[in-house]
């Protein structure tokens, strides 16, 4: 789901492995709390209901900077 460092040959070489929010636009409001727009939902439920993870779902109001991070239109409704 969310990307993370790895380490081979004894932690000699480090890389970063892309995850499922690496590739969408979303914030990061916590740790293991997140916002998606609601177009990208059903992927995410998707793959957390694959590794059977508990996950609560809210809409929220954005503001105008969310829409912008979020690569919404701010004057569009849902």
């Amino acid at each position: 789901m969310i990307g993370f460092k790895d380490f081979s040959n004894h932690k000699k070489y480090q890389y970063y492995r892309e995850g499922l929010l690496d590739e969408i636009p979303c914030i990061r409001v916590i740790r293991s709390v997140f916002i998606v727009r609601n177009e990208d939902r059903d992927e995410v439920l998707r793959l957390l209901d694959m590794y059977d993870a508990k996950y609560f779902v809210r809409e929220v109001i954005l503001e105008k900077e969310d829409c912008h991070v979020l690569e919404i239109d701010e004057t569009s409704e849902g």
